[in-house]
């Protein structure tokens, strides 16, 4: 009822964990510090934190072994594209909650999901600028 449960069955077996790719960020809206906050090689978490913000990319690889659930009661859904690739934006109503991004690669083998309290085209623009290193 409060909430939207992504799970992924793609039919393949994934990315091994020692090969979840390392991302840079080829753009972000001014000066943010970049951390790694959780890495066990297959989920990620980088926070980037900002002068007045904190922006939040996790991500993982799709083969069914894991899920992403985006709690809505606080939130609007609309969609969005990433690279020409469809994209769900979850546009926060509350005032102590962050907008989320949720997308996957191209291939389909890896979701990200992208928190902060950035207006959607920002948080679109920092996204297409994700690049595997």
């Amino acid at each position: 009822e409060s909430s939207i449960f992504y799970q992924f069955f793609s039919g393949h077996s994934g990315v091994q964990a020692a090969s979840l790719p390392d991302h840079d960020f080829t753009w972000l809206p001014g000066h943010y510090e970049v951390q790694e906050v959780y890495n066990d090689g297959q989920k990620r978490m980088t926070m980037l934190i900002g002068a007045n913000d904190v922006i939040m990319l996790e991500y993982w690889p799709t083969d069914g072994s894991d899920y992403v659930e985006v709690f809505t009661s606080d939130f609007e859904q609309e969609t969005a594209e990433i690279n020409s690739e469809r994209a769900d934006f979850y546009r926060s109503i509350g005032p102590d909650t962050a907008n989320i991004l949720v997308w996957t690669n191209s291939s389909n083998t890896i979701v990200y999901n992208l928190s902060a309290s950035l207006p959607k085209e920002i948080m679109i623009k920092i996204a297409e600028g994700i690049t595997e290193k």
